[in-house]
């Protein structure tokens, strides 16, 4: 509640919300939540790790780490020439349903070299978290900051990207056992003697400091997404066979 939404960046990224109402939103969908009244809103990217893990393999090697992925990501100038990625390796569900969508990379140019490829990677998956806040905020969810968990969160580039393509701070939250953490909190709760799932969350979670949206990054960020949604309409169109 109180505009904090969870991202648990792990194969997918999956976004959640909780909302007092249900409302109708595609691309979003509506559970009941775990607290007493109102729903979660829930958006997830198929491949969000995945995608990060594709691209290791593919233009990097096993022989890479992921911290030297991503750093190479940093290394790299996405300014002179635009790289779009669409990560929709398996279909997606959000912001856009579509069981048949594929990945893409879209502005290639000679000097782009696999760094921009990583690069362009942890930016398309962060513009469509984006974009499901959009939805969120549209459907009438607060929205005010993230918490961030699972293993893509250990990286600041891509936090700091993601809260730039948010437009809100989002912090990590120490840990990369998210999901598994708030299931043993629930536990917790119903057998007593813990608290509520106020103490246990005071307890048991700790955001490190806030990554601030960087204005500069936001306005590279905001044209490469209109870029990104050119190349999903494009591609609506192309199927390919299923492997």
């Amino acid at each position: 509640g109180d505009g904090r939404v969870a991202v648990i960046l792990g194969t997918s990224g999956t976004v959640i919300a909780w909302s007092k109402l249900k409302a109708g939103a595609g691309g979003i969908a509506w559970n009941r939540h775990v607290l007493p009244t109102g729903y979660a809103a829930t958006g997830t990217i198929l491949s969000a790790g995945r995608a990060l893990r594709w691209i290791r393999r593919a233009a990097f090697g096993r022989d890479f780490t992921f911290p030297e992925v991503i750093e190479a990501a940093a290394a790299s100038d996405p300014e002179p020439a635009p790289l779009v990625f669409l990560p929709s390796l398996v279909g997606e569900r959000s912001p856009v349903p579509d069981p048949l969508a594929t990945g893409a990379f879209v502005g290639l140019r000679p000097h782009h070299g696999r760094g921009h490829l990583a690069r362009a990677v942890l930016d398309g998956v962060a513009l469509q978290i984006g974009e499901i806040l959009t939805l969120m905020r549209g459907a009438g969810v607060p929205v005010k900051s993230l918490r961030i968990t699972s293993g893509g969160a250990a990286s600041d580039l891509w936090r700091q990207t993601i809260a730039s393509a948010a437009g809100v701070p989002a912090r990590r939250v120490a840990g990369d056992e998210g999901p598994a953490r708030g299931a043993a909190m629930l536990a917790a709760a119903m057998v007593g003697g813990h608290g509520d799932l106020d103490d246990l969350v005071d307890g048991w979670v700790a955001p490190e400091a806030p990554d601030e949206p960087v204005p500069a990054e936001q306005e590279r960020l905001d044209d490469l997404l209109g870029r990104l949604r050119a190349v999903r309409n494009a591609l609506r169109g192309v199927k390919t066979r299923e492997p």
